[in-house]
């Protein structure tokens, strides 16, 4: 059969919107769930935020912000989640905040940002800190929060 006829078959059976020839091929059950860019595997994530220094929130109240880049650590950043209002007397445990779907072949980047509000009602970024999911592979790490002074704020464990 030549190309012609094969076309002028696969044209008519788009015409007609009949069923593919083939049956889909299906997956071994056993098999990982696999992409072109290799295994992925999926984390959760807990995050215990601790204020250090209550006194420069003058709301006595924060907020929590996790963003994500698909390029590099200079972004640009998409907000992924944020947490209600947390107070800052306390330490805050995020029991499961995130759940991370990863992979080892890349480099995935994310940034925590806290804000407050002010007293108009608009949130007022407090610090923030750049990581990548390579560094906390490796089990809990604590990353300080620096404000734009360079006063160590809050740390955040995860």
């Amino acid at each position: 059969m030549n190309m012609v006829r094969i076309c002028h078959i696969m044209e008519m059976r788009r015409a007609c919107k009949a069923p593919p020839l083939l049956p889909p091929k299906l997956r071994k059950e056993g098999s990982e769930s696999t992409d072109r860019r290799g295994p992925k595997d999926v984390m959760d994530l807990t995050f215990r935020v601790n204020t250090l220094a209550p006194e420069r929130y003058p709301s006595s109240s924060f907020y929590l912000h996790l963003y994500e880049s698909q390029d590099s650590s200079d972004g640009p950043w998409n907000l992924i989640t944020e947490t209600d209002r947390l107070g800052t007397n306390e330490t805050a445990c995020l029991e499961d905040f995130l759940a991370i779907e990863f992979s080892f072949e890349r480099l995935q980047w994310f940034k925590m940002e806290i804000s407050e509000l002010s007293e108009n009602g608009v949130k007022v970024f407090k610090a923030s800190e750049i990581f990548s999911i390579a560094q906390i592979c490796a089990g809990p790490i604590i990353f300080p929060m620096v404000d734009q002074s360079g006063y160590r704020v809050s740390e955040v464990e995860i």
